[in-house]
C-alpha cells in the first residue's frame, strides 16, 4: 500500500489555507553576545520567575527568529520595550538582567 505524503494530503483536502505561519520565536540568553544558559520561547510568558526561573532577571541578550516581541521589566507585561530584531547586549535599553515577562506582539 502506498503512503500519501503530508503535502499531498494537504493539497487533496484543500487544507493549504488552514495551515498558518510559524509561531513567533525568540531565544533568550543569560549572557551577552548570545552566550550562556539559553531558552527558546514560542509564546507569552507572564512571569519568567515561574516559567523559567533560571532566566528571571538574568537575560542579557536575545535572538528573534520570528515576530515582534514585548520584553518587560515586571511580571504581567509591565514596563516594556518592543523589539523586532535581535540584541547582543541589553544595556543600552536598560533591560540587562531585568526581564521578568515577555510576549509576542499581536498583529
Amino acid at each position: 500500500m502506498r503512503r500519501a505524503s503530508v503535502s499531498g494530503l494537504i493539497a487533496a483536502f484543500g487544507l493549504a489555507g488552514c495551515i498558518g505561519e510559524a509561531p513567533p520565536e525568540i531565544t533568550l540568553y543569560a549572557k551577552r553576545d548570545f552566550r550562556g544558559v539559553r531558552e527558546t520561547v514560542l509564546g507569552p510568558i507572564p512571569d519568567l520567575g515561574r516559567a523559567l526561573p533560571e532566566l528571571d532577571d538574568e537575560v542579557s541578550s536575545f535572538e528573534i527568529q520570528r515576530g515582534v516581541w514585548r520584553l518587560c521589566k515586571k511580571p504581567r507585561y509591565r514596563s516594556c520595550r518592543t523589539a523586532d530584531e535581535s540584541m547582543a547586549e541589553l544595556g543600552e535599553w536598560d533591560l540587562d538582567n531585568t526581564i521578568s515577562s515577555l510576549r509576542p506582539v499581536e498583529d
